[in-house]
């Protein structure tokens, strides 16, 4: 048999076998199901709709593509049995809202000594399903959460939040800019405070506030209940400036009351 003969068995073949296992190769913008359900856009034999921006490109039957927004992910119904459940738990921290909603952060899991949390909001006896993942995998104490900003279109978008972790050890500390919805952590510069041995280190490592004020956002960080740094006055806190609610910079110390172990 010739070797163009070959060619077209192996690609008829190939046509018949795919789409019985589920797959289909398609070009010039045509759609393939992958997955059962999940679908991407194909151009040139290549997957394409992932730009690296979070705009998908879809190519339409006449060539042209048009740029749309990744759509939020529907999330599952919730039974009224989950939702008497979860309005059960204690909150570990909450903040009320102007409108009267308590945002809740709840101790749904636990593993290795640390706490996952979900976020809810909880208005007249209802419960909204939030963030079932607001600290992005990390574990840990959550230890406040404070909306700041005031409500565009009935919801109150920038918030803070932190979180203890190894052992309460450490601090991380976490800003929404969408109700809660999605929370990214945020770097916090680290003042060298002078020693007597003539050495420079950082003893504000946990955040503890945040607050507004004068139209700037100011953190309170502390140092954990492990901090023994301290001078004549007492065992101070690091207070922290951001005009533009991201970038957070030392402004200076403050004394506030220790707890007691």
């Amino acid at each position: 048999m010739k070797k163009n003969g070959w060619i077209v068995i192996i690609v008829t073949l190939i046509a018949l076998l795919l789409p019985a296992a589920g797959i289909q190769i398609a070009l010039h913008g045509k759609t393939v199901p992958l997955d059962k359900g999940q679908q991407k856009t194909v151009m040139d034999g290549t997957q394409s709709g992932e730009a690296g921006n979070g705009v998908q490109t879809d190519v339409s039957e006449n060539g042209a593509q048009t740029d749309t927004a990744p759509e939020e992910p529907t999330p599952a119904p919730v039974t009224e049995e989950q939702k008497a459940y979860y309005l059960s738990l204690e909150a570990a921290c909450s903040d009320t809202l102007s409108d009267g909603t308590q945002m809740r952060l709840l101790a749904t899991d636990r593993a290795c000594g640390s706490s996952y949390y979900t976020l809810i909001g909880v208005k007249d006896g209802e419960c909204t399903f939030v963030n079932t993942d607001p600290f992005n995998g990390s574990g840990g104490e959550a230890l406040f959460i404070t909306f700041l900003d005031q409500e565009t279109e009935g919801r109150w978008q920038t918030g803070y939040a932190g979180l203890a972790y190894s052992g309460g050890s450490l601090g991380s500390f976490y800003i929404t800019e969408d109700g809660g919805r999605h929370f990214q952590s945020l770097e916090i510069s680290e003042p060298q405070i002078p020693l007597s041995d003539d050495t420079t280190y950082c003893p504000f490592i946990m955040p503890e506030e945040v607050y507004e004020e004068n139209g700037a956002i100011y953190l309170v960080m502390g140092q954990g209940p492990d901090g023994d740094y301290h001078d004549e006055t007492g065992y101070p806190s690091g207070l922290y400036r951001a005009e533009d609610g991201h970038t957070f910079r030392y402004v200076k110390s403050i004394y506030r009351e220790r707890a007691e172990d």
